[in-house]
């Protein structure tokens, strides 16, 4: 197991970082899996939830210019996170966001999913 964060919008090509979102947002493999879409416009204070927003409608909004990470052990020691957050056409910031406890087993699931969407395995991937 390989802890780090993998900057996935610097290394990766937008289509493949939006069916990465769709994988893991999906997979009910997780233990212990949190997951959620927030909102927030201008200088708003704090997010709301989106509860309508779906996997496929949020990779729609992606562009190249959303800032997408996946943090395994880092900064949180016992959490992976995956964070996807920009803004949309109208100056709304949204956020996709998929968070479980680190443990041999969701590692193992996402390092899957990682491998089947980039092709490399999780443990070669450069991290910041």
């Amino acid at each position: 197991m390989k802890k780090g964060q993998i900057a996935l919008n610097v290394h990766q090509s937008l289509e493949n970082n939006r069916e990465f979102l769709r994988r893991l947002y999906s997979t009910g493999e997780l233990d212990g899996a949190d997951r959620f879409f927030t909102r927030s416009k201008g200088t708003q204070v704090g997010r709301a939830g989106d509860s309508t927003m779906t996997p496929n409608a949020y990779a729609t909004l992606m562009s190249d210019s959303f800032h997408v990470r996946l943090q395994l052990g880092s900064p949180s020691p016992g959490e992976i996170r995956y964070l996807v957050k920009g803004d949309d056409l109208e100056g709304v910031t949204r956020v996709a966001q998929v968070e479980c406890p680190l443990t041999d087993g969701n590692y193992q699931i996402v390092g899957r999913l990682y491998e089947d969407v980039f092709g490399e395995s999780l443990d070669e991937a450069e991290r910041l």
